[in-house]
């Protein structure tokens, strides 16, 4: 699973700014089930994050960057085609229930 998460940053870049800059792949990086954090991408005021997970970390990548004392923006996932395929197969996501 992908999980795209944008975060705002602060208007004035200081170093102490860029010291929690790097503390926010150690705030991603550190959630159970994120196996990678890509570097940001930074548009205006946004910086967007993109991880890799072995798991469904939604809930846990934002109570992280909650707790971070972040402002979460944005938050995106993409499923595998493996795994939408077989969400087709089995009749959309609450097929068998």
């Amino acid at each position: 699973m992908q999980i795209t998460v944008t975060v705002r940053q602060p208007a004035a870049v200081t170093p102490r700014w860029r010291r929690r800059h790097g503390a926010r792949h150690e705030v991603l990086g550190a959630v159970d089930g994120v196996t990678t954090v890509s570097p940001p991408y930074v548009a205006g005021d946004a910086m967007t994050f993109s991880l890799l997970t072995s798991s469904d970390a939604r809930a846990d990548v934002c109570r992280a960057i909650v707790e971070g004392k972040l402002d979460l923006l944005k938050l995106d996932y993409a499923r595998s085609e493996l795994e939408n395929t077989f969400i087709r197969i089995v009749g959309g996501p609450h097929g068998g229930n």
